[in-house]
């Protein structure tokens, strides 16, 4: 339909008065979608001359609007209006050369028609001999000739070019990064409805390049695009509406446009779905429905989908528990170096679940991932140290992965209890019941629900004063407040 409506500089063509009386209704008519009344109007046109009645039939037979598709007729009229002196026409032969539409493909002739209809001022022409030129297919690659060629078809007004010229000014690729330009030929051709154009213009707007960060306006423009069936756009308005970014948070909408998205691209957006179902965000809670969708963004080799679902059969969620299942998506998640996916692959690898033990490449996906900064598999790479678990035992790395973890903001106070138990034995640090007692009583400060830890304690104290239980407690509030260095000063 698109290729229909390229077509409207025709006043500059000889017509008659009565020939434009049907033209325009002829175009009137394909605007309306009512395409049988359109080709009642071109076809005597045809008949009679006209070029550009040729050339928008060929337009409904290439497109098999209101008459069956037919790439040959299509041809035959295109190449009828080429000769009558339509040079639109002309570039739409490259088109079908390009393409092999009912014909053997043929770049070389492509290149040809289209520099016909780029000679005679066709910017459409223009935009699409700059890709062979770009690519080198049918010509001899000009990087330079491809730029320069598509800066002309932007000058004329292009839509397609001026978005494809505004990302390349967005990028720096091919030319000086300016965004100030790229924005400009963003909004050019966005007001010319290019969806893509539409989609970059909301992304610009969002990120504040080349223009002051509007949300408002990112939104805006988002929607016009998503609406005329961009996933991307639909796919940015699901989490414009679920993080709430220039509007307040709507899990409802959020879900609409992700299941939009989804359906035409299915990936991160199916992803998204099923998270909202697992953790009930918009809809009730339903770890089954969570596990259709997470399947089928797997089985797109999204790797968040994959580590997903992998938990899902770890743990049994909405699907039968099957660890061997489970180990498998990890992999592959852990191949595509997806945090979740690796550590969960190392935690089972660990304690042989799903596959047989393994603390090798368990302790080498936890060395990755501790110097990615998870704090988690600091910790555990420091038990792994600590015990000699498929490394060299060493006390001191250790301690210092412990330590390492500790000072994330955002631990989840594993690396402080095997650190606390770490100064109970006396491994890699002087062994102390007081420092031990406070680092395990400063877990419980934001964990309490681990009640082995008291238990722990419990024992711990037996072989402690009071004074000693009084010091420890006073130095795990301490710890809480101002960190581990108070350790140290207590040494």
């Amino acid at each position: 339909m698109k290729r229909l409506l390229y077509l409207v500089a025709l006043s500059t063509l000889s017509i008659s008065v009565c020939a434009r009386a049907s033209l325009n209704d002829a175009i009137q008519a394909i605007e309306k979608k009512d395409y049988a009344v359109a080709i009642t109007f071109l076809t005597p046109e045809v008949k009679n001359g006209s070029a550009v009645a040729a050339r928008y039939l060929a337009g409904l037979y290439l497109a098999g609007e209101g008459i069956p598709q037919n790439y040959d007729e299509a041809f035959r009229l295109y190449a009828l209006a080429a000769k009558r002196g339509d040079l639109f026409s002309e570039g739409e032969l490259g088109f079908f050369y390009e393409k092999g539409l009912g014909i053997k493909q043929d770049y070389i002739k492509a290149a040809k028609q289209y520099k016909k209809a780029a000679d005679g001022g066709v910017p459409e022409a223009m935009h699409a001999l700059s890709i062979l030129y770009d690519k080198g297919i049918g010509v001899q690659k000009d990087p330079k000739k491809a730029l320069a060629l598509l800066e002309q078809a932007a000058e004329k007004n292009d839509a397609r070019a001026q978005n494809e010229l505004g990302i390349k000014y967005a990028t720096g690729t091919g030319v000086i990064k300016n965004t100030i330009k790229a924005f400009e030929l963003f909004r050019l051709a966005a007001e010319q409805k290019n969806a893509g154009a539409q989609l970059n213009l909301g992304y610009a707007y969002s990120k504040g390049l080349g223009v002051a960060q509007n949300p408002s306006e990112a939104i805006r423009w988002y929607t016009m695009s998503a609406e005329q069936g961009i996933a991307d756009a639909q796919f940015m308005l699901g989490q414009i509406y679920e993080v709430g970014i220039g509007t307040e948070p709507d899990y409802k909408l959020s879900l609409q446009w992700y299941r939009r998205a989804a359906k035409q691209a299915g990936g991160y957006a199916s992803f998204k779905i099923g998270f909202f179902y697992l953790e009930g965000m918009g809809v009730n809670k339903d770890p089954e429905e969570a596990a259709k969708w997470f399947t089928e963004a797997a089985n797109q080799d999204i790797d968040f989908a994959q580590a997903a679902l992998g938990d899902l059969y770890e743990t049994g969620n909405g699907v039968k528990k099957d660890e061997k299942i489970a180990i498998a998506l990890y992999r592959k998640a852990a191949a595509h170096r997806s945090p979740m996916g690796m550590y969960r692959l190392a935690i089972m690898l660990k304690d042989g679940r799903g596959a047989p033990q393994d603390y090798v490449q368990s302790a080498a996906l936890l060395e990755q991932l501790a110097n990615m900064g998870a704090s988690e598999a600091q910790a555990q790479l420091g038990l792994f140290y600590e015990n000699g678990l498929g490394v060299e035992q060493d006390y001191q790395r250790a301690i210092s992965l412990y330590k390492l973890a500790s000072s994330d903001k955002d631990n989840t106070g594993l690396a402080l209890e095997y650190l606390g138990f770490a100064y109970e034995k006396g491994h890699g640090v002087q062994r102390s019941a007081v420092i031990s007692y406070a680092l395990l009583r400063s877990v419980l400060f934001k964990h309490p629900e681990r009640s082995y830890i008291n238990e722990h304690l419990e024992k711990l104290s037996s072989n402690m004063s009071s004074s000693e239980i009084e010091n420890a407690k006073n130095l795990a509030f301490k710890i809480n407040l101002k960190g581990l260095d108070v350790i140290e000063k207590y040494n």
